[in-house]
């Protein structure tokens, strides 16, 4: 049967009760820039222009208890160390085979992690 869908996410979606706070914590400890922006409502996130996620505010949310996606890097030691420099409390770097990762938690305590295949 073929796939209903494209092998493509073209969104990736983290909700988050302090809308400004959030976007800032994701600009200054990820690096990411701000794009749309509205208040009461959503923040774009972009690196170099592109469109990486949103962070949506919604005043009921509860924290991702497991990274729902993973972001890409081709230097996880690097980003490790950045990330706790920044005061990011990361955890250990794990190895599976051809892949490395690593979880910590945004400011809202959502559940994020970086991985080096």
């Amino acid at each position: 049967m073929p796939a209903l869908v494209e092998s493509n996410i073209i969104g990736v979606m983290v909700y988050v009760k302090q809308l400004k706070e959030a976007s800032e914590w994701y600009c200054s400890k990820l690096g990411f820039e701000l794009g749309a922006f509205e208040e009461n409502d959503f923040a774009e996130l972009t690196i170099d222009g592109s469109y990486v996620m949103h962070l949506f505010r919604d005043d009921h949310c509860v924290p991702y208890g497991r990274a729902a996606f993973t972001f890409s890097t081709d230097n996880i030691a690097y980003i490790h160390g950045v990330l706790k420099r920044r005061g990011v409390k990361v955890e250990p770097i794990q190895s599976y085979g051809d892949q490395q990762s690593f979880g910590f938690r945004d400011c809202e305590g959502n559940a994020l992690m970086v991985s080096q295949f």
